[in-house]
């Protein structure tokens, strides 16, 4: 392995790729499936054939410096799993592979299989196709169409090639180079497609950088080849080639995420001020909705809102509540900047424009942004918050004089209130998933991006209202216990001192009432079960969710129900989602029968070992014998032994995701 490390690996040829969630699935010529976990994609990724092992290893811990799950012994190991699978072949001299080149799909007819598609076979013949399911995520959109004009106004591309059915009317058509192409007579073929070209193609593919005319000709030339020879005149006709020069950058994306606790009105009428008022940056927008209660009559009409919308997206979330699981939309936003607002927020005309340019101008910033709250007389404002408690909140609102003017210079400030606030996805830094409930997010969230060595910056341009009335109460739970709690969990990551949380609400609760939740708060916070960031029962009953026995061991709100029927019912797919949501360690109940004390004081026992000793697997008890014990794996080379098939629980540390994720689905498959 350590000779070998010093040799240079490159993708192998004449394979493709699919991209989701995370994970790229490899296909070679005869269809064998690899998936590849996070960490084994980069490497993949980043294996051009002129870098060593090594160089690539260390330009991963350079790029993710946070990802303690990236250690060096574990990339390794990913890379001669790509070797033993044949996805990557290792040279004692540097080569160049194939590029890369992320195509998506859309608009295309159910059942279309895109390995049966002759347009497969053109891009392999330029690269390594990495078949991606949004066109945000893509350098090559590919868009099935057969009437003209077209319709792209939800398709933005700086610099296009486009090769469609029978244009009549060439300029017509928003590219650098238009060309026409059908082909009717072979049904298993795409007769009508449509392409849409990054300019990046042009440094992607073997042609002359820039020369868009080369690449517009290696296209044809490959459909040329990819058809019967006498079906080439009748279903290619090239008459016109046309340049213009147009801007290659490419545009800054943005997700607008919202949670939603049974607030169809504020969802509804926030993206529709969004889409009249802001349609200059429409094209670069897309929605994302995260909806707490999705079955309420709220929330069946947000779904039912959200899915007539072409760039939205509705991601039901039952598992428990809190207003902190804003965290998920950062996690599951497929574009490089979030803007997280309350589902009851109006933004002012023009500043979501201001912020995709501020955005062009700092696309590495790893900075959390946040705006002027602009009140209802649409004059007074708050531009940030003081580090003080009132009201049984950590922060008090403060009025900058340096954001009186929307066209002042950005500065930083302490903390504001998290209604509204934006940053790049992979700089934000996440919110204890422990927390449950309202409250404990001012002040925490921006702590984090300081300890992680960022500001928090006041742009004067994003200003924005908040609607604070409430004439039919809060949906969701608001109650002193949860954020109390909240706070708690806060403070102790940060290492703050929790006095001054003693302090405030013995004066705003008394001193009998205060003390009642701090001692529940504080036994719940030496169990042990506190250790793990989530807690999975995957139950074939959702009624039977055993309430009474998680609260008598004082974790009932650490528990996140899973259905077995639903996506998540493996320790496989667990991991998966672990890995995207960065938590350090999971925990997986997969049957009721060690829930007990005894299993508590079992923990207890295990966990002075494991937060001092390195391991990766635990399986605990044994569902046949109903005995609690324990088997702990610590070797990076586990090997799954399958007498613990019917182990009741299951504890997997964030550096055995990416080993989970390479084996075969069903290997660890809770029935």
């Amino acid at each position: 392995m350590e000779e070998a490390s010093m040799h240079y690996p490159a993708r192998k040829k004449g394979i493709y790729s699919t991209y989701s969630a995370g994970c790229i699935t490899i296909y070679d010529q005869d269809d064998k499936r690899t998936v590849l976990n996070h960490s084994a994609t980069i490497i993949w990724q980043l294996s051009d054939g002129t870098k060593e092992v090594e160089e690539i290893i260390n330009d991963i811990k350079d790029l993710f410096p946070e990802s303690s799950n990236l250690d060096k012994e574990v990339l390794r190991e990913d890379v001669f799993y790509l070797v033993d699978n044949g996805l990557l072949i290792i040279s004692d001299e540097p080569s160049i592979s194939e590029n890369l080149l992320s195509i998506c799909f859309l608009n295309f007819w159910n059942g279309f299989e895109v390995r049966k598609s002759y347009l497969l076979s053109l891009f392999l013949e330029m690269g390594t196709p990495v078949i991606v399911n949004y066109p945000d995520q893509c350098d090559i959109l590919i868009y099935y169409q057969t009437i003209s004009p077209l319709h792209v106004s939800a398709i933005s591309r700086p610099s296009l090639i486009g090769i469609f059915h029978k244009l009549e009317d060439m300029e017509a058509a928003p590219f650098e180079i238009a060309l026409t192409t059908f082909h009717s007579t072979r049904p298993e073929c795409i007769s009508l497609p449509l392409y849409f070209l990054n300019s990046t193609i042009s440094e992607l593919s073997s042609s002359r950088k820039n020369d868009l005319s080369s690449i517009a000709r290696k296209i044809i030339n490959g459909l040329n080849r990819s058809v019967r020879e006498d079906d080439i005149n009748h279903s290619l006709n090239v008459p016109e080639i046309r340049e213009n020069k147009r801007a290659n950058q490419r545009p800054v994306r943005l997700t607008i995420g919202m949670a939603v606790y049974d607030d169809y009105d504020g969802v509804f009428f926030t993206i529709q001020a969004i889409r009249l008022y802001h349609q200059e940056v429409l094209n670069q927008l897309s929605f994302l909705i995260l909806d707490n209660h999705p079955q309420s009559a709220h929330g069946k009409q947000t779904q039912k809102f959200i899915g007539k919308l072409k760039n939205a997206r509705y991601i039901p979330f039952e598992e428990y509540s809190s207003t902190s699981i804003k965290d998920i939309l950062f996690r599951e936003a497929e574009t490089d900047f979030v803007l997280c607002i309350d589902s009851h927020v109006l933004l002012e005309n023009g500043s979501i424009r201001r912020l995709l340019d501020y955005f062009k101008k700092h696309p590495d910033t790893n900075n959390l942004y946040q705006g002027p709250l602009v009140y209802d007389d649409l004059k007074h404002y708050s531009s940030s918050m003081n580090p003080e408690w009132r009201g049984g909140m950590y922060g008090t609102w403060k009025t900058d004089k340096e954001a009186k003017s929307a066209d002042a210079e950005p500065f930083e400030i302490h903390m504001q209130g998290t209604g509204l606030m934006a940053c790049r996805k992979e700089a934000w830094p996440g919110f204890n998933p422990r927390f449950r409930g309202f409250g404990g997010e001012e002040g925490y969230i921006h702590e984090k991006f300081k300890q992680a060595g960022s500001k928090t910056i006041c742009l004067p341009f994003l200003r924005w209202i908040h609607r604070f009335g409430r004439p039919d109460g809060p949906k969701y739970r608001n109650d002193w216990r949860d954020r109390i709690r909240n706070y708690y969990i806060g403070f102790r990551e940060l290492n703050w001192d929790c006095s001054p949380i003693d302090a405030h609400f013995t004066e705003l609760l008394g001193i009998q009432k205060f003390n009642s939740i701090r001692q529940e708060i504080l036994i719940e916070l030496e169990n042990p079960f506190l250790y793990f960031d989530a807690i999975f029962f995957i139950t074939d009953n959702m009624e039977d969710k055993v309430e009474q026995v998680f609260r008598s061991l004082g974790i009932l709100p650490l528990i996140r129900f899973i259905s077995s029927d639903g996506h998540l019912n493996s320790i496989r797919e667990l991991c998966q989602m672990a890995l995207k949501y960065k938590y350090r360690q999971i925990l997986v109940f997969r049957d009721k029968r060690l829930i007990c004390a005894a299993l508590t004081d079992h923990l207890y026992k295990l966990l002075e070992y494991i937060q001092t000793n390195r391991w990766r697997k635990i399986y605990i008890g044994n569902a046949e014998k109903g005995e609690i014990t324990s088997t702990l794996y610590d070797d990076s080379t586990i090997k799954f032994d399958h007498s613990h098939k019917e182990s009741s629980i299951v504890a997997v540390h964030h550096s055995q995701y990416v080993l989970e994720l390479k084996q075969e689905k069903n290997t660890l498959s809770l029935p």
